[in-house]
């Protein structure tokens, strides 16, 4: 599970790539309220290894926050 804080009202977009940089999922793609949250994300099918998930905050079409960071999925 992901966690992540918003400080405002504003399109939140968190998704998940692969090491070859292929969007492989999008797990958050909404207008939230201040506050934390927790998502899920589902591997299913997917194999083990090395993934990253990125957070972003867009308002008005510019990017005012982005956040990447590394996971391992072992199964």
């Amino acid at each position: 599970s992901l966690y992540k804080k918003k400080s405002l009202l504003v399109p939140i977009r968190q998704h998940t790539h692969n090491v070859s940089g292929k969007e492989v999922e999008t797990i958050v793609n909404e207008n939230l309220k201040p506050g934390y949250y927790k998502s899920t994300w589902n591997v299913g099918m997917l194999p083990s290894g090395v993934y990253f998930y990125r957070l972003s905050v867009i308002q008005n079409g510019i990017v005012q926050y982005n956040e990447t960071k590394k996971l391992v999925l072992m199964k």
